[in-house]
């Protein structure tokens, strides 16, 4: 008994993970996947043509675009890049098929409720994982968002990416990376930043001014390409 309770403890997370995985399925079965709007159409829309080598361009111009033309190479503009890359690499595996799609959010899934436990399980140990790991994965509004083709259940891993690096006490750096993943997924995603910096300034007084610079370091690292390529593109780094 006690070695199965080991086991347990030690495996716990790869069974949340497969509960999960199956959950989804059999909810797929029920409720095909569909592109929640034309948002969804237009984040897959970008993604193959980033897949087939065009980079960031669209086939749907906003009125507020023009200015930049009407052509086959028309820049993306109002898209965060990172959800169509993840697309876009699925569509280079798998093809530009839909299924690559489901394949991706599916991961992401299963992803949201395993960092779902480890972080439940870091604050307040395992009976609190194990909560939060089937609290998430049973959520109506997680499972119907991780069957459309949309950017919320990569937006609320990023979140929860952040927030696990916060409470395991990694290094700045990485949690500027997450909070840049998060702002490169949902512009409005910023807001974790400031927080996420006021979190390192509290929990540790000696080395206030070195966290926060590396935390920032990360943020600029991963974000930066990005402000480049609309500088380049549009002449302003934050267009949108």
């Amino acid at each position: 008994m006690r070695s199965a309770g080991a086991w347990f403890r030690r495996y716990w997370l790869l069974l949340a993970a497969v509960f999960a995985a199956s959950l989804w399925v059999g909810i797929q079965q029920e409720i095909p996947f569909r592109y929640a709007s034309n948002d969804a159409a237009e984040y897959a829309d970008v993604a193959r043509r980033l897949a087939r080598g065009d980079g960031f361009t669209t086939s749907l111009i906003y009125p507020a675009e023009l200015e930049f033309g009407v052509h086959r190479e028309h820049p993306a503009l109002v898209r965060p890049p990172l959800w169509p890359s993840l697309l876009a690499a699925a569509f280079v595996v798998f093809g530009p098929g839909e299924w690559a799609i489901q394949v991706v959010l599916l991961g992401l899934y299963v992803l949201s409720v395993v960092l779902a436990g480890l972080l439940g399980q870091r604050l307040a140990g395992l009976g609190a994982g194990i909560v939060a790991a089937v609290a998430v994965a049973v959520a109506p509004d997680t499972l119907a968002l991780s069957l459309v083709g949309m950017t919320e259940t990569l937006y609320g891993v990023c979140v929860l990416l952040v927030l696990w690096l916060l409470a395991r006490g990694s290094h700045p750096v990485w949690v500027g990376v997450g909070c840049a993943a998060l702002y490169l997924t949902r512009y409005n995603g910023i807001v974790l930043l400031p927080f996420a910096l006021l979190y390192l300034v509290l929990s540790d007084s000696e080395s206030r001014a070195r966290r926060v610079s590396y935390c920032l370091l990360g943020f600029v690292l991963l974000a930066s390409p990005w402000w480049v390529r609309n500088t380049l593109v549009t002449g302003e780094p934050f267009f949108t």
